[in-house]
């Protein structure tokens, strides 16, 4: 999926970046000159950090980029999802964030592919075998029980193999527990449009003995009366309408026991996600009584056992399922056309892994080895019955041959030296090299070698550079290489078991500073992906493409057909301004591109057909053998967030958020791209939202919140034919003891 549109010229945003950088150095200069009177910033940026290197290091010690939310700043923070907490950190954007609660969620880290980034609960990858391309629905995780978040742009295949390229997300949950019994409860209420409401209840209970024994349970519900997401674009380009109304329900059920002293700490937990929704009109066409359901159990286990102060042992186990059921039916209807659908995948995953670190001097040497199982099976039922003065039509299709699901086993073994130069000399103390590798044994594919080289050198105490040149990999996802979706009588399935796995070559260079009151980071990355997987339409070979018609149409298909490309700038401004005041800021320039080439198609799965891109509607194969596309869909060039908060009283917390998307692309069906039809590139605006939040503590552990989403009723879209919500306003009261 990508953009032939072109960008704003680089030298308007190297403008923009330069400006910024200067209002840096000047604060640098300034906080020099004030650091007496100010507090030293008390944030993510003094947190300890695991998922970079797998083990605990200070951010000014990790030669990455890499952010922590930590559990002050969830605590504090006015978002009500995961999704919101991530579309304000710098590099990710978040399709479905602005829509109604429970709209597919798509994550894009750095312009890569959602399922290019590695989404984890407490280390455990919870991709979802059966959707297209493998990627997790952000909109399924909840903030209820998190302790923070930690973010580690760029490749990272050689510690968590496939789905990596694009970085890391590791949600972790609350595992620090003081003795005694606490619990909490809190209740959010609100509305984003007319006729729309939303609750969010929470409650949890914990207790942790004087022995080392914790245990927790609690429970997060969501429902809401949403917006009617679609819009006629075709009759009302880019309009902004409320009508029909779809609705959500969804449950959160979490529970932890663990034992924790000195040295060792171990614990299992279970998390139950519950979903059930309507589906609005459809973009471009009605949805009659559409309804979806999805439930998925999370298993995991943990140990952790320090053997002595230099040799650490962890293992992390998962299993996990999920069920997912999509129903529409509107054979009710007095209407002559009779239409009945239903959709159900199933799918799970087990993962398993061991590992071992050992100090060596200034040196730590990690070593381990996994394994990733997972499978999934559909179940598709489809019939139509329409009456025409002249006669009558129908159909029926029913495909139950996948019942017994398709698999997929990744072994892996890592290995990874994060090495001072004060192993070797007391001299060469500023100097650190981390070296990784990790072999990854996929079932149907063979092997592959991921490498990792980061050399990083402290300048001062306050300042980090770094570099960094790592390979990466994305495994087929089971519906690509197994898809069920076939119609009867293609002679060229959907599925193709023939498919290579994504490869990638990323460099990174960057450099972190620190004093008093100012953090600031900037890096530069370029990414590229080859042996890209996309979806395109066949047709019968040796005939003109302007003579091809429905009845040379052979199937679609999922092909390595590209090579994708990302680079960027990203960069974060934190400043403390004075006791009450402080600024965050970051901005990300993304440059992106798609490149196709006949060379690179498998005529063994094609049969020497023609090949048509079904995003752009390019023929590959008709002496158009290369194309290439600037812009990657729904991708925004440039992005930016800055948030102010002030604290007049030690009760009293005030902050706005201002929030800037680019403009980008999206896809819009186009009847004349061929025969069948393609999707065409459409270009949305740019937008920039306010937010306002206020909280305020009544009293001991009883705490109140106001947020005013959208403040300005700004009219914008994150996907063409779907409304985005208009101002916003949510009212929380919470207590805790």
């Amino acid at each position: 999926m990508f953009n032939t549109l072109k960008r704003k010229p680089m030298k308007k945003n190297k403008a923009m970046l330069l400006c910024i950088v200067a209002c840096a150095v000047h604060m640098h200069a300034w906080a020099q000159t004030n650091s007496d009177s100010l507090a030293r910033v008390k944030d993510s940026i003094r947190t300890v950090t695991i998922t970079a290197t797998r083990s605990n290091k200070n951010i000014m010690d990790v030669g990455r980029d890499v952010t922590v939310i930590g559990p002050e700043q969830i605590k504090n923070s006015p978002c009500n999802t995961i999704a919101e907490l991530l579309s304000q950190q710098a590099g990710i954007y978040i399709i479905g964030a602005g829509q109604n609660p429970g709209a597919i969620q798509s994550l894009f880290l750095r312009g890569a592919d959602e399922n290019h980034t590695a989404i984890m609960i407490d280390g455990v990858p919870i991709n979802d075998p059966s959707s297209a391309d493998g990627a997790i629905d952000i909109s399924q995780l909840s903030l209820a029980d998190v302790e923070k978040v930690e973010i580690v742009r760029g490749s990272h295949s050689t510690l968590y193999g496939s789905s990596s390229i694009g970085g890391v997300i590791n949600i972790i949950t609350k595992k620090k527990y003081t003795p005694g019994v606490h619990a909490g409860i809190s209740e959010t209420v609100g509305e984003f449009g007319t006729g729309t409401n939303f609750f969010n209840e929470n409650a949890y209970v914990n207790y942790m003995a004087q022995g080392g024994i914790y245990a927790e349970v609690g429970y997060n519900r969501v429902d809401d009366k949403g917006l009617n997401a679609a819009v006629d674009t075709l009759k009302h380009p880019l309009a902004y309408q409320q009508n029909v109304h779809n609705n959500m329900d969804r449950g959160d059920f979490f529970s932890k026991l663990g034992y924790r002293t000195n040295g060792l700490n171990a614990f299992v937990e279970y998390r139950n996600y519950n979903q059930s929704f309507s589906f609005p009109e459809g973009a471009f066409s009605p949805a009659n009584n559409y309804f979806g359901y999805l439930n998925r159990n999370l298993y995991i286990g943990h140990i952790g056992w320090d053997v002595t102060p230099a040799f650490h042992l962890q293992y992390i186990g998962s299993y996990s399922n999920m069920h997912r059921r999509y129903i529409q039916d509107s054979t009710s209807n007095s209407d002559t056309s009779k239409f009945f659908q239903s959709q159900y995948y199933t799918s799970s995953n087990t993962t398993n892994e061991i590992q071992a670190s050992y100090d060596i001097k200034t040196t730590k040497l990690t070593i381990g080895v996994g394994s990733n199982y997972e499978k999934m099976s559909s179940n598709t039922n489809f019939g139509e019955n329409t009456f025409y003065p002249s006669g009558g039509y129908s159909y029926a299709f029913s495909d139950t041959s996948n019942v017994p699901g398709p698999h997929q086993t990744i072994s892996d073994a890592f290995i990874q030296a994060d090495i001072n130069g004060a192993t070797f000399a007391p001299e060469l103390k500023a100097f650190s090299i981390l070296l990784g590798s990790r072999l990854s044994s996929i079932s149907g594919f063979g092997n592959n070698i991921s490498y990792e080289i980061n050399p990083y050198v402290k300048i001062d105490k306050n300042s980090t550079l770094y570099f960094s040149y790592s390979t990466g990999f994305n495994a087929p996802a089971l519906y690509q290489l197994y898809g069920p979706d076939d119609m009867p009588g293609d002679p060229i399935s959907l599925a193709n078991n023939s498919l290579k796995p994504e490869t990638s070559n990323s460099y990174e260079i960057g450099i972190k500073h620190r004093v008093s009151n100012v953090y600031f980071t900037l890096a530069w990355y370029n990414t590229v992906v080859t042996n890209y997987i996309d979806y395109v339409y066949l047709w019968t070979k040796n005939k003109p493409v302007d003579s091809l018609s429905y009845l040379d149409f052979l199937g679609d298909s999922y092909l390595n057909v590209g090579k994708e490309t990302t680079k960027g700038i990203e960069m974060n401004i934190a400043v403390k301004l004075n006791a009450k005041v402080s600024v965050n800021t970051n901005i990300s320039i993304l440059s992106s591109s798609l490149s196709y080439s006949s060379s690179s198609i498998d005529t063994t799965h094609t049969h020497g057909n023609q090949v048509q891109l079904f995003n752009g509607g390019d023929f590959l194969s008709q002496g158009n053998g290369s194309v290439q596309n600037t812009g990657l869909l729904r991708r925004p060039g440039t992005m930016a967030n800055v948030t102010i908060t002030y604290d007049p009283t030690p009760k009293l917390a005030l902050s706005a958020q201002i929030r800037y998307v680019g403009s980008h692309t999206d896809a819009q069906y186009a009847p004349t791209l061929g025969p069948y039809g393609a999707d065409a590139y459409t270009n949305l605006p740019d937008y920039t939202l306010l937010d306002l939040y206020a909280r305020y503590q009544l009293y001991k552990g009883l705490s109140a919140t106001l947020r005013i989403e959208n403040v300005f009723n700004t009219n914008y879209y994150e996907i063409l034919g779907y409304s985005t919500l208009g101002r916003s306003i949510y009212f929380n009261i919470s207590y805790a003891f």
